[in-house]
């Protein structure tokens, strides 16, 4: 009896747990709009628009010093094999680099590839004053707070 009971705890646990491949593109909906972070050199401002396409949500991201556009990556968010995830395409790179949703909570999401140079893992949290990104690597890492405008 003590052994049924045992796996059927388990069983629930199992069945309760999350997984990543139920997460989906409308439980980051809020992220849609255009939101700017300062927290960079004065000077430095960063950019992200977000918006729906086709079932995905395709954003732009860019660092604009002193009024004009340094860098700029295409974003989207999509569902990959069941998986969300978070594709950037930077001008440097040959191809689009896709990372996976590793783990997250109703206000974070965790998107890593182990394999890129950098960054390995790129972070959102969100919060009262809108979300932060924190995207790392082995070596270095950096945070933006972005509010919407």
């Amino acid at each position: 009896m003590k052994k049924t009971l045992f796996l059927l705890l388990i069983l629930i646990g199992f069945s309760c747990s999350k997984s990543t491949q139920t997460k989906s593109i409308d439980d980051i909906s809020w992220l849609l709009g255009e939101w700017v972070s300062d927290d960079s050199k004065e000077g430095v401002v960063t950019k992200e628009l977000w918006w729906n396409e086709g079932g995905n949500m395709l954003g732009k991201g860019q660092v604009i010093k002193n009024g004009e556009a340094a860098f700029t990556e295409l974003l989207s968010l999509k569902m990959v094999n069941d998986t969300l995830t978070y594709v950037a395409d930077v001008p440097h790179n040959s191809e689009p680099v896709a990372f996976k949703l590793t783990k997250y909570t109703n206000d974070s999401w965790t998107f890593e590839n182990p394999d890129n140079d950098f960054p390995k893992s790129i972070e959102y949290i969100r919060n009262e004053m809108g979300f932060k990104a924190i995207v790392s690597g082995k070596k270095r890492s950096f945070t933006l707070n972005f509010k919407k405008i």
